[in-house]
This record gives structure tokens, sequence and C-alpha cells, in this order.
């Protein structure tokens, strides 16, 4: 009886989580898990199907609830039921060894339906009767032992990453997604996306060999037809044009600091698809413009084709995401380009697609974004204010023009900071804030002006910026408790700082003498 009850609970609780009944649903796991451990040890070994499955659902609840390590706890037992079984049925015919309780159930409600009569069998029980101890018994069923493996492997991802143990989430999606695709039991578009975000997370700690596999490994399971499945391959030719963009990145920084990328780190394996035959990447070093012009055309190429399907209207995160990446291409590219002609045509460039991009989003709804745009923007006016200072005959004119453009869009993203009412909120930015600031201070005190009353205006509008954030500055000490720019752990904010503080103590006597020799002129 306890067996039979320990199946019906069971049953009823999965039923109640996919009718959406979760509480219900796991009222009933947990109990149906109860009756099983008090079962003999030689009858539960043949449920152990079912108990994978009670520890499965179970930390599927536990995790939709936020209670991730009970989940944790759930999957480890499903983990220990497969390893033990595993170990015993090594070489054993992956088949069925099972009467399905499932079919059994299904078999009696369509003749309850039918309202067939009951069928008695040689010992005069009724049919149902007969078969029912014969059910209960079940066996093992080692092809669906290893499936709900997979799902146990794909839950513990899932729990790991709410934990934030990002190395045990990538290890156990990397495990998930190669048993997948070596029974053949995945859906295309769960793979494909699975593919491209573990890609992401390789990337982010610069695997660059294992990014590029998962990301062709992606392209590989796509239907051949160019015409099918446009939006997943949009995806990934967009996640495959950030790789590139990151590597040209990291490999014009590496350049410049006359370094080479970590052979061994870049290149370490940590899952393959062997039934994708695909070849291993290799990487290069950017040691040359050429190079880097590779890695340039690379991913210009991946974001065209993608921007094919992610049009500005209707795909407005993946759009600006694709012409963002565009503009960090020429930025990156401009560092190694020595002909200052040419990097002022990638700084224009990068600065025409991101003033579209401004013109046309909604400022309501896309404050976020806007303010992405008026930091990079200010950098990208900066850029081509220094481009004109380093030109033998400099136009003054343009000069001013470019600082007021910078200061200008420096302004988008500083002022709603400063606006945000909670202190946290406020200081989300702060080195950004700092950076804008300075610069803008900075060319303000630079401005070019025959007139001397102009050159004191500006001057005066610098000095404001520096008392502003020195409250500011004053306000972040407060909100970190801290008492003084030197427990500033970062040493750029705190060199930061410290200009803040001597530009407001200096400009006031500069002030002063310019005043002065107003009034003596």
């Amino acid at each position: 009886m306890r067996c039979a009850l320990a199946l019906i609970l069971y049953k009823l609780g999965v039923n109640f989580y996919e009718c959406e009944e979760a509480s219900e649903g796991l009222g009933h796991l947990k109990k149906a898990l109860e009756l099983f451990n008090t079962l003999p040890d030689a009858l539960k070994l043949r449920h152990l199907n079912s108990v994978q499955d009670l520890y499965n659902h179970i930390a599927i609840i536990q995790s939709d609830r936020d209670h991730s390590q009970e989940a944790l706890d759930y999957l480890e037992k499903s983990e220990e039921v497969y390893q033990i079984v595993a170990g015993h049925t090594q070489g054993f015919p992956v088949k069925s060894m099972v009467n399905n309780f499932d079919r059994y159930l299904l078999k009696q409600s369509c003749r309850a339906k039918e309202g067939a009569a009951g069928l008695t069998s040689d010992s005069g029980r009724p049919e149902s009767d007969a078969k029912f101890t014969f059910y209960i018994n079940q066996g093992l069923d080692l092809k669906q032992l290893e499936s709900k493996y997979t799902t146990t492997l794909f839950i513990l991802a899932q729990v790991h990453s709410k934990l934030n143990n990002v190395d045990e989430g990538i290890r156990y999606c990397a495990m998930t997604m190669k048993r997948q695709l070596s029974q053949g039991q995945y859906d295309l578009k769960d793979w494909v996306v699975n593919a491209t975000t573990l890609a992401d997370a390789f990337l982010a700690r610069e695997h660059f060999c294992q990014a590029e596999y998962l990301l062709f490994a992606a392209f590989h399971v796509l239907p051949e037809d160019l015409g099918r499945k446009k939006g997943l391959r949009a995806m990934v030719q967009l996640q495959l044009g950030r790789y590139y963009q990151r590597r040209l990145e990291v490999g014009v920084l590496l350049h410049s600091r006359g370094l080479e990328f970590d052979k061994q780190k870049v290149s370490q394996r940590f899952v393959e698809f062997p039934e994708l035959k695909l070849n291993w990447p290799e990487l290069k070093d950017v040691k040359s413009l050429d190079d880097a012009k590779t890695l340039f055309r690379l991913a210009n190429t991946m974001f065209k084709k993608a921007l094919e399907h992610y049009q500005l209207d209707g795909f407005v995160t993946e759009h600006v995401q694709i012409k963002q990446g565009v503009s960090l291409l020429y930025k990156h590219l401009a560092k190694l380009e020595l002909d200052l002609q040419r990097c002022e045509l990638m700084h224009t460039r990068r600065a025409e697609m991101l003033e579209f991009l401004k013109s046309e989003l909604n400022p309501n709804a896309y404050q976020v974004r806007l303010m992405e745009f008026g930091a990079e923007l200010s950098e990208i006016y900066g850029e081509l204010y220094e481009i004109e200072l380093r030109k033998p005959r400099k136009a003054a004119v343009r000069l001013n023009e470019l600082a007021a453009k910078s200061m200008e869009n420096a302004a988008l993203f500083t002022q709603p900071v400063y606006a945000r009412p909670e202190d946290a909120d406020r200081f989300d930015y702060f080195p950004t804030v700092l950076n804008l600031e300075l610069s803008g201070a900075s060319k303000l005190t630079k401005w070019i002006t025959a007139d001397p009353r102009e050159r004191i205006a500006k001057t005066k509008d610098a000095l404001d910026i520096y008392l502003k954030l020195q409250l500011y500055v004053k306000d972040y000490f407060k909100f970190k408790g801290i008492s003084g720019e030197a427990e500033v752990e970062d040493e750029q904010v705190r060199e930061q700082i410290r200009i803040v503080r001597e530009m407001a103590e200096l400009l006031p006597q500069k002030l002063d003498k310019m005043s002065a020799a107003l009034g003596g002129a």
C-alpha cells in the first residue's frame, strides 16, 4: 500500500506542478518521497526512476521559489542516485526494463471513459487488479535514467547561477549541452541560446577559443536553409560580432603594452561536441594594424548580417547593441592608426551613428540608453578634440565646437545621475561622473578666445564644476563611510579626487589674477 500511495502522490504532485499549482504539487511530492524512503531497499530499488524524478521536481519548485540551497540539496541526491545506478549498470544496453506506471494509468483512464466493463483474469480478479501488482513493482529504465540525469544537470546549472557559483553553473551547463547533443534530445532554440550564453560566459573570462567554438557549434546545428530560423541565426551573428570585437579590444590593449595573449588560457578546452566534427579554433596575437583590420572585418561582417534582422523598428535593444559594437570597433582600430585623417574619419563615423540613434529614441522610454549615448559621444568628441590639437594647423573654432559638444553630451549622463533621489543610485557611476566632469572642466580652462571676458566666464564655469564635484565627493565619502581620499581603493579615482580638490583651490586665485589683469588693461 505504501508503494502504491507513493506512486499516486508522485503522479498527483507532478500533475499539480504542471497545472501551475506549485504549492499543492510540492506537498504531494514531498509526501511521496517520504513514503518511498520507508520502503525496503529491495523494493525501493525498483522505483529509482521515480525517486530520481521526485528529487528533480522538488528542486525545480524550490528553485522557482528562490530556495536555491534547498534545491541544491535535492539535486545532489538526484545526482547521487544516478551515479550509483550508472556505476552498477555500466555496459548494460540502454533500454526499458520496466512496466510503465504512466501507461497503466492512461489505459485505466481510457477504459473508464469508454465505460468498459472490467474483464476478469484467470484468477477471477478484475484485470485491473491483476495487472496493478505487476505495474507497481516497476523496474529500471536506463534510457529514462539518462534523460532525467540530463534534467538534473540542467537544473544544477540554473541553481548554481542563482547562487552566484558562476564556475559551477558554467560547468553544469556545458555538461547538459554535451549530453543533449550526444543523445539527440534537445530543443533547437534552447540549445542555441544556451550555446551563445555559455560562449558569453567564457568570453568574459577571456577563454576565447572555447567561446568561438561554442558560437560555431550554435551555427552548425542551425538548418542549412538560410531562410529558416532567421532570428536564431541573427542572435548568433550578433554574439560572434561581439566576440571578434572583444578579441580586437584585448589584442590592441596587449599590443600597446608589448604583451601577447596567454596561449594556455585563451586556448583552454572545457567542452567539445565530437558529433559536430568541428576544428578547435586557433588564435593569433594582434601584432600590427593589418591584424587589427582582419578582426575588424570579421566583427563588422557579423554585425551587418545581424542588422538585416535586427531593424531599429522592432528590435531597439539589439539594434543599439550592434551599433555600439560597431562604434567600439572603430575606437579600437583607431588606436593603431597613425594617420590623423583616418583616425578623424573613424571617430566621426562613430559620432554619426550614435547621434542618429540618439535622435531616434524616445527619451522617456530609453533614458538609460540615452545616458550611455551621452557618455560615449562625450568621449568621441573628446577624441576628435585631441586629434584637432595634434594637427599642425589647429582650428580654434573647431576646437571650441568639439569641446562644447563633448560637454553637452556629458550632461546627458551626469545630470540624471545628480538628480537621482537615492544615494545608492547617485553613486552607481561615481568614476564615470568624475571622468566626464573633469574632462569638461579641463576644456573650459583651455577655451580659445581673444576676448578676456569670455575667458574669465569659461574659467568660472570650470570652477563651478569643480565646486559641484567637491560636494559630490563629500557626499560620496559620507555614503561610503570613509574620511578622505586616502581611503579610496581605486588609484585612478583617488587621483581624480585629488585633482578636484586642487583645482577648487587654485582656480579662485587664477580668476583673481585674470580679473586684475582685465581691470588694469
